[in-house]
């Protein structure tokens, strides 16, 4: 065999390992913390920890200003492989939804630059706040990302998901739709 052949095996052969692993521990994940894609650690129907962050061009937000609005919180990084996988399908939902509901990426990066230049360069049509300490992810129990919370007018928690999500644009859009008596949670099922 050509040491060409050789070589193109043995990364073959990397590349495998790493996915396989990345399946097995998102797989193990998911079956621990998950039911049908919802995390079962964080109570659905509860209202929303309140937060106030930097977008990453400075200005201020604050999640109790988005009240009477229907509202993604989008944890993230640029450095994150499936949140990377994600954000093109949440940018093109939330373009679709022409006004309809708001996402507030938030940014578990390093740096703030980081998240600053992936914001620009992929001219991410919602804000993009930056949570230096992690401590808004930790008010919402963020073990992993992506996550996402989807909250409803009120507030409260409507729905929360880790780690990527099959069919995300309909899966939200599921979601988002008021429930027949307008306060009952889904729970994915």
């Amino acid at each position: 065999m050509s040491p060409r052949k050789i070589l193109l095996l043995a990364l073959g052969s990397i590349l495998i390992a790493v996915f396989s692993g990345w399946v097995t521990e998102r797989h193990r994940l998911m079956s621990e913390d998950t039911v049908d894609g919802q995390l079962t650690a964080q109570p659905l129907g509860q209202p929303a920890p309140d937060f106030s962050l930097k977008t990453v061009d400075g200005r201020e937000v604050k999640l109790s200003d988005y009240r009477g609005r229907r509202v993604i919180v989008a944890f993230w990084a640029s450095w994150c492989g499936p949140c990377l996988f994600e954000m093109p399908t949440l940018t093109d939902f939330y373009r679709s939804q022409g006004g309809n509901v708001e996402v507030l990426a938030v940014s578990m990066d390093d740096t703030i630059d980081d998240a600053r230049a992936y914001a620009r360069q992929n001219r991410l049509p919602f804000p993009v706040l930056f949570d230096a300490g992690q401590r808004v992810a930790e008010a919402y129990g963020v073990e992993g990302i992506p996550a996402l919370f989807v909250l409803d007018t009120a507030g409260v928690v409507r729905a929360h998901h880790q780690g990527l999500i099959p069919s995300l644009q309909s899966t939200l859009a599921a979601e988002l739709e008021p429930s027949p008596s307008g306060t009952a949670a889904r729970n994915g099922k």
